[in-house]
């Protein structure tokens, strides 16, 4: 059973305005991983600060970090009740967005935080 997923940004401001305010996740609390733990673990030279976000059973760790993403095809998929919504904050805030209209399906909606982390967001 998944128990919580850890993802990485490169802007504080996203935590408050990607991951609380346009996800939705509240946050439980934040911690540090000291430089020594981040190379044993992870083999990252540094420390990083985590924020825990929750949504229901949902967990999140997101660690702030100056390292920068490389491009790849790594996604989370979420689903929610009110996709056009969350569409508009995001888009209100300006955040990056991908879409893709398809003939038999819902139109393919792809999310990027400022760090260039993806989520595909789906009508549950």
């Amino acid at each position: 059973m998944l128990e919580h997923i850890g993802i990485t940004v490169n802007r504080k401001k996203d935590i408050e305005a990607f991951y609380k305010g346009v996800l939705g996740l509240k946050e439980i609390h934040t911690f540090e991983v000291a430089e020594e733990e981040s190379e044993k673990l992870f083999g990252i030279k540094g420390g990083a600060l985590v924020t825990l976000l929750a949504r229901g059973n949902f967990r999140m760790e997101v660690f702030l970090t100056r390292r920068k993403q490389r491009p790849a095809y790594n996604h989370l998929c979420i689903s929610v009740r009110d996709r056009e919504s969350l569409i508009a904050k995001a888009d209100a805030l300006g955040y990056s967005m991908t879409k893709l209209a398809r003939q038999s399906k819902e139109s393919l909606v792809f999310l990027k935080d400022g760090s260039g982390n993806t989520f595909e967001i789906k009508s549950r």
